[in-house]
């Protein structure tokens, strides 16, 4: 099943590589439901691996909410998702109740779906800001596609860049 945290504070004290069995076989990481924070403290998850097209909020936080939810300095290199709807490298779905909750992320690697609502940082953003970000990607989807994010209502973007090739219809950086 599903992987869920909610409530939570996790910490990274080391480099992960996920590009190692099991992470990286058959479907490869299952996204964690999650609801709390997240700090990177400045170390990379690298090769993050994920065959799941028929599998919407899809990245490596799947879908995202919490009265607290923060994400701040994660980096991700050599990402490779493939998702359906809600698809990115960081995050598929995040619905943030009005908070900042990406802060200093970084991504690299290639997005796709066969759907809509797909970005490099996140597939979908609801009610909440992003900060100090980027995203070095390709994105390959249907339609509501971006560099940094495919979807937003009601959310921020500052200080944010992307470098990407983005493939599809109604796109933006």
């Amino acid at each position: 099943g599903v992987r869920k945290y909610s409530n939570a504070y996790f910490i990274q004290t080391a480099d992960i590589d996920l590009g190692v069995a099991p992470w990286n076989q058959d479907e490869g990481w299952q996204p964690i439901h999650f609801g709390g924070q997240y700090n990177g403290n400045g170390y990379t998850i690298s090769n993050l691996t994920i065959n799941r097209s028929g599998n919407s909020n899809t990245g490596l936080f799947g879908y995202c909410s919490g009265e607290v939810l923060n994400l701040k300095n994660i980096t991700i290199t050599n990402a490779n998702v493939n998702g359906s709807s809600y698809t990115g490298i960081l995050a598929g779905y995040i619905h943030a109740s009005n908070q900042e909750v990406i802060t200093s992320c970084t991504v690299d690697g290639t997005v796709t779906s066969s759907m809509n609502r797909v970005g490099g940082i996140v597939g979908y953003f609801r009610d909440g800001s992003i900060s100090k970000s980027s995203a070095q990607v390709t994105v390959n989807g249907d339609s509501y596609l971006g560099g940094a994010v495919g979807a937003l209502y009601n959310a921020s973007i500052t200080e944010c860049y992307s470098t990407a090739t983005i493939n599809g219809n109604f796109v933006g950086g």
